[in-house]
C-alpha cells in the first residue's frame, strides 16, 4: 500500500507533537538550575524517540497489509505482529538506553538502564506499534471501501453511457418496428436488471464467483439482443470454483474492453471467452476474443480501466499477491489474465 502524500502530511504532525509534548513534560521536570544546559538535549532525545516510530509509521502499515488480521487467519496474524511488536519494542528501548548513558549522567551501569526501561517503557512502545497497526488497516480498509465504490461508478457510467443507451434503445426500437414486441420488452427488462443490480450490489469487497458471472450474464444478454448473428461467448466456470470471493466488478471492464476492441474491430463472427479455474492456492481468470489484439503497451490496452483495476487487485492482495497482464493470444486476439488467491467465504 502506498501511503499518500495527505496522510503523510496528517502523520509528521502528530509525531512532531507527540515529541515536543514529552520533551516539555520531562524538562518541566528537571530542576531549574539544569534546564538550561538540558533543553537542547532533552529536544533532540524525545523528538528522536518518537521518530523512529514516525519512520516505521509507513512500514507497519505495509506489514498490516502484507499480513492482515482476517478471520481465517486471525492466529497467525496475530502471532506475527506479536513478535514483531516485541522485537521493534525492544530494540528501540535498548538503543535509547544506550544513547541515555551516553548524553546524560549515568546512574546505573548498561544493564541495569537497560532492564529499568524495559519495565518503564515496554508497555507503552508495545502500544505504538499495535495503535499504528490499527490506524494502518482502518487507513487500508478506508482505500478498498473508495476502490469499490469507484468501481460501482465506473460499471453504472458504463452502463447510462450515451453511448452504450442509444444502442440499447435503438436495439428496443428497432425490434418494436419489426414487430417484435416480445423480444422489445426482454431487452427492456434486461437493461433495467442490470441497473437495479448494480444499485442493490453491497458494499462488500468481494462476492462469491457465481454473483459475479450472473451479473456479466446480464450486460453480456444486453449487447446479445445488438449483434445476435455475430458475437459468441463461451463461459466456462467449473462448479468447485462457483463459491471462491473475487473482487465485485472484476471481471466486467475486461468484458467490455473485449466487445469494445474485439467485436467493434472485426466483421467476422466475434468469440468471448471468459474462463476461471484454480490452480494450487490460486484462482485464475481469463477473458479472450478473437479481436486485433492489444496495442503497444498493456496500459494502451485497457486504459483508465485497467488502471484503476490494478489499483483494486494492489489494495486487496499488495504487491505480490496478484497476476495482472494483458497479451496477444496464440491465434490472435487478446488475452487478459488475472490471477489471485483462492479462497472461499467461510
Amino acid at each position: 500500500m502506498k501511503t499518500g502524500k495527505s496522510l503523510w502530511l496528517a502523520i509528521i504532525p502528530v509525531w512532531v507533537v507527540l515529541g515536543l509534548g514529552s520533551a516539555s513534560q520531562f524538562y518541566a521536570s528537571v530542576p531549574p538550575a539544569n534546564r538550561p544546559r538540558f533543553l537542547t538535549l532533552v529536544l533532540w532525545a524525545f523528538l528522536g524517540l518518537w521518530s523512529f516510530w514516525a519512520l516505521l509509521t509507513p512500514v507497519i502499515f505495509r506489514l498490516g497489509q502484507r499480513i492482515p488480521l482476517r478471520k481465517e487467519k486471525l492466529a497467525r496474524g496475530i502471532t506475527i505482529h506479536a513478535v514483531l511488536s516485541i522485537a521493534l519494542s525492544l530494540v528501540h528501548i535498548v538503543v535509547l538506553s544506550l544513547i541515555s548513558l551516553q548524553i546524560f549522567p549515568p546512574t546505573m551501569t548498561a544493564t541495569d538502564e537497560i532492564l529499568f526501561s524495559i519495565k518503564a517503557y515496554l508497555t507503552s512502545e508495545l502500544f505504538n506499534y499495535w495503535a499504528l497497526l490499527g490506524v494502518g488497516i482502518a487507513y487500508h480498509t478506508s482505500q478498498l471501501e473508495g476502490q469499490l465504490v469507484k468501481a460501482r461508478l465506473d460499471a453504472l457510467k458504463m452502463q447510462v453511457h450515451p453511448h452504450f443507451l442509444f444502442n440499447a434503445l435503438n436495439t428496443i426500437a428497432m425490434l418494436v418496428r419489426k414487430g417484435d414486441q416480445t423480444r422489445g420488452v426482454q431487452l427492456i427488462a434486461e437493461l433495467g436488471s442490470l441497473l437495479r443490480s448494480s444499485f442493490e450490489m453491497g458494499a462488500t469487497q468481494e462476492i462469491p464467483v457465481a454473483e459475479e458471472i450472473d451479473f456479466i450474464r446480464r450486460y453480456l444478454q444486453i449487447e446479445h439482443y445488438r449483434f445476435p448473428d455475430r458475437m459468441k461467448v463461451e463461459i466456462d466456470v467449473p462448479p468447485q470454483v462457483s463459491k471462491a470471493q473475487i473482487p465485485a466488478l472484476i471481471l466486467q471492464p475486461l468484458v467490455e474492453n473485449s466487445i469494445r476492441h474485439g467485436l467493434s474491430r472485426t466483421l467476422d463472427e466475434a468469440r468471448i471467452q471468459i474462463a476461471l479455474s484454480r490452480t494450487d492456492g490460486w484462482l485464475d481468470l481469463r477473458v479472450e476474443d478473437n479481436g486485433p489484439g492489444p496495442g503497444e503497451s498493456m496500459d494502451k490496452g485497457l486504459g483508465v480501466g485497467l488502471k484503476n483495476l490494478r489499483s483494486r487487485l494492489h489494495c486487496l492482495y499488495g504487491d505480490d499477491g496478484y497476476e495482472l497482464s494483458l497479451a496477444r493470444g496464440v491465434q490472435g486476439g487478446a488475452v487478459a489474465h488475472i490471477r489471485i488467491p483462492y479462497r472461499e467465504l467461510s
